[in-house]
């Protein structure tokens, strides 16, 4: 009777017979857990920033900046720029996206909400030449997240638009309760009572 040992991951329960390909794998695997913690890390600074903002005019700026900090981390140098237009609405459909504290309603089920008191709109960024394709490379790499999923976890949910080479534009949802510190509502309806 044969007898074989073997090497067992504690964190991924994979299996190996070999002890050479064993530490391959777990140099490989710690490599990638670093690097998912720093972009976990910058994502929450960039999260921080954009969440600190207390004017929806200020928003444009401070996306620049914080899209263009992140994508240095990965060592990708460019432009980016955003215009909002954004109107505050009641009732923020949440068929597709929904607060950080809230429910999607895909359906319309009774009993789920069917929208959140929020931001619409559009959202518009131009990036300079092959900042683009350097992103799309360093996403499609698994080293960092494409603008679109950067923005969702910044609580700015991207809809159906278009672009070309360096301009995009894009039905865009803030939703309220993402953006505490946002004082827009807050000024409209004391603007609305004093006249």
């Amino acid at each position: 009777m044969s007898r074989i040992s073997v090497w067992e991951c504690d964190y991924t329960g994979k299996i190996f017979k070999d002890i050479t390909e064993y530490r391959w794998y777990l140099r490989n695997l710690a490599k990638h857990n670093a690097k998912c913690g720093k972009r976990k890390r910058w994502v929450d600074e960039a999260l921080a920033a954009v969440q600190g903002c207390r004017h929806i005019r200020d928003m444009p700026e401070v996306l620049s900046e914080v899209v263009g900090t992140y994508f240095g981390h990965f060592e990708i140098q460019g432009e980016v720029t955003f215009e909002l237009d954004i109107r505050y609405n009641d009732h923020i459909s949440n068929s597709h996206y929904c607060p950080r504290d809230g429910v999607e309603n895909w359906w319309g089920k009774d009993g789920l909400p069917t929208g959140y008191p929020g931001y619409s709109g559009k959202i518009q960024y131009t990036l300079s030449t092959f900042y683009r394709s350097d992103i799309d490379k360093a996403a499609w790499d698994h080293q960092c997240l494409d603008i679109h999923r950067l923005l969702r976890c910044l609580g700015i949910h991207t809809g159906t638009g278009s672009g070309s080479e360096v301009v995009y534009s894009y039905e865009v949802k803030l939703f309220e309760s993402d953006f505490p510190n946002l004082l827009d509502k807050t000024e409209r309806v004391i603007e609305d009572i004093i006249t």
